[in-house]
């Protein structure tokens, strides 16, 4: 049987989310500008009505 996920709340996702990120972006490794950008080319087709 699977482990059960353990939910953080939304505010302590974004904090674990920002502290991930922010050294991706310090070094150049991430975009967020472009990030943005393939995402939007990725779901800019998306049949979301499913």
């Amino acid at each position: 049987m699977p482990k059960k996920k353990r939910r953080e709340p939304q505010d302590q996702q974004n904090a674990s989310f920002r502290v991930a990120v922010e050294p991706m972006i310090a070094v150049g490794e991430l975009n967020p500008t472009k990030a943005d950008e393939a995402l939007y080319k990725i779901t800019r087709f998306a049949n979301l009505d499913q």
